[in-house]
């Protein structure tokens, strides 16, 4: 059923390129909602779909209520997926606060926590 080219007119393939070799096609219509792609991409990735973000090859960031037609995707276009980063801020008895940008599934929690000792001449209890 997987050719090239979508067998039907109000059908079409779609590409998702993530990190690394990670790309995966899908066969759509004009009509699905662009959260079906995801939570089969995310599924097929063992991924967390709530920490995914997905863009068009113009930058624009898709919605789950997007759909193919409303994106004005083509036969063979590619939507790209990256994990959302998060914006931490910490604040402590006499000084500015901080704040650090971190990607929710790999940064350590630890390593914040040094940089913010550090930052203040602290030695942090381990």
């Amino acid at each position: 059923m997987a050719t090239h080219t979508a067998e039907r007119s109000d059908t079409m393939i779609i590409h998702v390129s993530g990190a690394g070799d990670s790309d995966l096609s899908f066969i759509i219509k004009n009509t699905t909602r662009m959260s079906r792609v995801f939570e089969a991409y995310a599924s097929r990735q063992l991924l967390d779909e709530t920490l995914l973000c997905f863009q068009t090859a113009a930058g624009v960031v898709v919605s789950g209520d997007d759909t193919a037609h409303s994106l004005d995707l083509q036969d063979g276009d590619t939507l790209k997926c990256s994990e959302t980063d998060m914006t931490i801020h910490v604040s402590g008895v006499g000084c500015d606060l901080l704040e650090y940008k971190i990607r929710r599934s790999k940064t350590r929690m630890s390593r914040m926590f040094q940089d913010y000792a550090n930052r203040l001449d602290l030695n942090p209890a381990r």
